[in-house]
């Protein structure tokens, strides 16, 4: 078996050994001729190439010794030459040590490498030991075990996994009550709405553990990530105005938020209950910024008079105008697209509206975690490129699909210069996440039950 640690370790000692090159070309004359020279980097070029297929650090050590032993016969023999070629002999000796330097270079970024891989190999044989992975999920969960947790089988089959799934907020209360009463279960835990108020209770429990993780090639927009990492990105699903193809004329369809407040829409509009806190809430709190607070009041204001009904969830309104009983409402783009995935003709498409909103989720570690090693080594995968290529294909978009380097179903979702997603990011919209219940008696007053 090669030992790549030890071969690593020759490699940077032969390069540091080479060294010697430098003090040569001072102290020494020129070399005989140019075969010489040639003999020598011949000699280099054997080492170097030959490395990569030593079996020891045995073999690589005495190929240095070889090559060191040759070095010193030339200096030796080097007592003539003309200056001319004594100065050519030097310049490629020169060109000799930058190559060697280059090597050092890649020689330390291949011990970096094998470093991090013989790491990443002792978290896999613990994880190993522990055998399974228990998750609090939400109701996208069957989707990420089917092909997300499937996928990370496909890699590590011996992970088996038990996972509970609820709405957000019954997750959340489950989670504090096992946490407080000293018996937990979960590894794994889903966050909703990042940075919101449910990460906020858990991170004033100190109910996750921190595993910060090298993001590969994702470049996450600040906001959609903890780098501390308490959580992780999940899903970032875009906020949009969605419409009943059937029902509502071209000429009708909303060109921008401000629209929503047109009396035209009274009794054609329903909403998820923005009370619940959820990704309608948290957008509309957000556009408060956008628009500015006095346009905001007017506009929040005669939303609320349009709204015929409030439902307990965004996909609940959104069923209802597939069904023909109102026309228009906000939702999380996913649900169009997978629907559109399956029948090209569905009857819904999103508005042509620039300020595109979105709704983070997260997932984390539990402090507590019965199995953290397997749970670190699910969430390197989670966070990977191939991980999050997973969470596109469960039809739910992921960081990575909105940043555009993954193509999420065909769609174009990511218009350019949206205030709206910018003031999503930067966690924008006021107190919205620190003081829910002052957020909630607003809606309440906007939004009449």
């Amino acid at each position: 078996m090669v030992d790549k640690p030890s071969i690593a370790i020759a490699i940077v000692a032969l390069l540091i050994g080479a060294g010697s090159f430098a003090y040569t070309g001072s102290i020494v004359g020129g070399l005989s001729s140019q075969a010489d020279l040639s003999a020598v980097q011949s000699d280099v070029s054997s080492v170097k190439t030959s490395v990569s297929s030593l079996a020891t650090k045995s073999d690589v050590s005495a190929q240095i010794s070889s090559l060191q032993d040759n070095l010193q016969k030339q200096i030796a023999a080097a007592a003539s030459g003309s200056a001319d070629a004594q100065a050519k002999l030097q310049a490629q000796l020169a060109a000799t040590q930058a190559d060697l330097k280059s090597a050092q270079s890649a020689a330390d970024a291949a011990q970096a490498e094998l470093e991090k891989a013989a790491a990443h190999e002792a978290l896999v044989e613990a994880a190993r030991l522990e055998k399974k992975l228990v998750w609090y999920g939400f109701s996208d969960t069957p989707d990420m075990v089917g092909i997300v947790y499937k996928r990370f089988q496909e890699i590590y089959p011996w992970a088996e996994l038990d996972y509970y799934e609820g709405g957000s907020a019954i997750v959340a209360t489950r989670m504090i009550e096992e946490h407080e009463s000293g018996i937990p279960t979960a590894d794994v835990v889903d966050i909703t709405n990042v940075p919101g108020q449910q990460l906020i209770q858990y991170m004033a429990r100190d109910m996750l553990a921190a595993y910060p993780i090298a993001q590969e090639a994702i470049d996450y927009p600040a906001g959609s990530y903890d780098p501390a990492g308490y959580w992780h990105p999940k899903t970032a699903s875009p906020v949009v105005i969605n419409y009943n193809t059937n029902l509502v004329d071209p000429s009708e369809v909303p060109q921008s938020w401000d629209d929503l407040a047109d009396p035209k829409w009274k009794g054609r509009l329903t909403l998820q209950d923005p009370a619940v806190l959820s990704a309608v809430g948290a957008t509309f709190a957000q556009l408060k910024p956008v628009m500015g607070a006095d346009k905001w009041e007017t506009w929040i204001k005669a939303v609320g008079e349009n709204t015929a009904a409030l439902t307990p969830s965004a996909t609940a309104a959104f069923n209802t105008v597939v069904n023909g009983e109102f026309e228009i409402t906000v939702d999380l783009m996913n649900d169009i697209v997978k629907h559109k995935g399956k029948d090209p003709s569905f009857p819904m498409a999103n508005a042509p509206v620039k300020e595109v909103g979105v709704s983070f989720t997260g997932i984390g570690i539990y402090s507590q975690a019965a199995h953290p090693n397997l749970a670190r080594l699910f969430m390197e995968f989670f966070t990977s490129i191939e991980g999050q290529k997973a969470i596109v294909d469960t039809g739910r978009s992921g960081p990575l699909a909105i940043l555009g380097t993954v193509e999420w179903k065909g769609e174009s979702f990511m218009p350019p210069g949206s205030a709206l997603m910018d003031a999503t990011i930067a966690g924008d919209g006021g107190d919205f996440y620190s003081d829910g219940d002052k957020w909630k008696a607003l809606y309440k007053e906007y939004f009449p039950r």
